[in-house]
C-alpha cells in the first residue's frame, strides 16, 4: 500500500482498561488490525501509540471503568474524539471460541466502525469535580451517621438507654463524663464523639464550597422552587443529572433516575399467566420442581414394572422447557 493511501486510511481504536495497563487495537476500514499492543497505564505512551498509526483515526471507544477520567480527559485534550463505552449494552458474539483483552478490545473498535457502539454521557470535567464533590459529602455523611449508631448501640449495651442522633450531636465530652460507664466505655462513645465531629465540620466545608460553585446554575434554582426540595436534595439531583438537553424526552429521564418499572417475562411465561395467576410476577421464570411435582406428576404402571411418563394434567406440557426439566414424581 502507498504512503498516500496509508495517509488516507480510516482508523477505529479500541482501549481495554485495566486497573495497570490497557490493551490498545487499532482497525482499518476493511477491519483489519492495524496495531494492538497491551500498555502501561501511562498517557504519553498510549497517545504516542496513536499517533504512530498512519492514518485518520475517526475515533478511540474506551471501557468505562472505574479509573477512565485520566485516559478520557487526556485523549480529548490532544484531540481525539473519544466515546465512552457503555460496557453492560455490549454483548460478544455468540459461540465465540477465544476471548480476552485483545479480542474485547478489537471488538470494541469493531463495533466503533460498524457504528452501533453503545456509548455513555462524558460529564464536562470541571463539572464532573463538583458533582464528585458532592458525591464525597454522601459519604462522609454516610460515615458520620455510622459513629453515631456505634453510640447508641453503646449506650443500649451498656445502660439500657435509648438515645436519639439529634441529642447524640449536642454532646461534649462532659456530658460522657457524667455518665455512669466504665473508662474505656467512656473512651470508645469519646473516640467516636471526636470522629462524628471532625466529619460534621468537613461535611460543612463541602457544602460550601459546593453551593458556591452551583448556586447561580438555573437548574438548581429552578428545583428550589419546587416544594420539599431543599438545597442538598437540589444539589444531588442538578449535578447527578447534568445537561438535561442530553436527555431525547421525558421517559429518557426516568429510565436514568430508575423511576420506571422494569420485567423480564419469557414468552411461555406470558402465555401461563392466566392459567397461573399467582405466578404473575415480575420476574417469573416458570414453575419449581416441587409443585410440578405434586400438581402434575403421574405414574403409569405397566405389566413391565414402573414406568415415568408425562403429567396428563398439564395442559402445556408439549413446552420444550417443560419436557426437559421434569424428571418424574419424587420416590420418598
Amino acid at each position: 500500500m502507498s504512503p498516500t493511501k496509508e495517509a488516507d486510511m480510516e482508523l477505529y481504536a479500541g482501549i481495554d482498561l485495566h486497573s495497570n495497563n490497557s490493551v490498545v487495537s487499532v482497525l482499518d476500514e476493511q477491519d483489519r488490525t492495524v496495531y494492538a499492543k497491551r500498555l502501561p497505564n501511562d498517557l504519553g505512551a498510549i497517545l504516542a501509540a496513536l499517533r504512530a498509526c498512519a492514518g485518520t483515526l475517526r475515533g478511540v471507544a474506551v471501557e468505562s471503568t472505574f479509573n477512565w477520567y485520566w485516559l478520557v480527559d487526556g485523549l480529548q485534550a490532544a484531540g481525539f474524539t473519544v466515546h465512552l463505552v457503555n460496557t453492560a449494552a455490549v454483548r460478544q458474539y455468540d459461540g465465540l471460541k477465544h476471548g480476552g483483552d485483545f479480542s474485547d478490545a478489537r471488538h470494541l473498535a469493531h463495533l466503533l466502525r460498524l457504528g452501533i457502539l453503545p456509548v455513555g454521557y462524558i460529564y464536562p470535567r470541571e463539572e464532573r469535580a463538583v458533582r464528585d464533590l458532592l458525591r464525597k459529602r454522601s459519604q462522609l455523611v454516610r460515615q458520620r451517621t455510622s459513629q453515631i449508631l456505634s453510640i447508641e448501640n453503646l449506650m443500649a449495651r451498656n445502660l439500657g438507654a435509648r438515645v436519639g442522633g439529634n441529642e447524640v450531636k449536642r454532646w461534649d465530652a462532659k456530658c460522657i463524663d457524667a455518665m455512669e460507664l466504665l473508662d474505656e466505655q467512656k473512651q470508645a462513645l469519646k473516640a467516636n464523639l471526636v470522629v462524628m465531629n471532625c466529619i460534621d465540620g468537613e461535611v460543612v466545608q463541602l457544602e460550601r464550597r459546593i453551593l458556591a460553585k452551583v448556586k447561580l446554575r438555573k437548574d438548581f434554582k429552578a428545583l428550589k422552587t419546587v416544594s420539599g426540595i431543599g438545597e442538598i436534595l437540589a444539589l444531588t439531583i442538578a449535578l447527578e443529572t447534568g445537561d438535561i438537553g442530553r436527555f431525547a424526552g421525558p421517559g429518557n429521564f426516568a429510565s436514568y433516575a430508575r423511576m420506571v418499572w422494569t420485567a423480564a417475562v419469557n414468552p411461555t411465561a406470558r402465555r401461563r399467566v392466566k392459567e397461573m395467576p399467582s405466578a404473575a410476577t415480575s420476574t417469573w421464570r416458570g414453575h419449581s420442581s416441587r409443585r410440578r411435582t405434586s400438581r402434575c406428576a403421574t405414574t403409569r404402571r405397566s405389566s413391565a414394572g414402573t414406568r415415568r411418563s408425562a403429567p396428563a394434567a398439564c395442559p402445556s406440557w408439549p413446552s420444550r422447557r417443560w419436557r426437559t426439566s421434569w424428571r418424574g414424581p419424587a420416590t420418598t
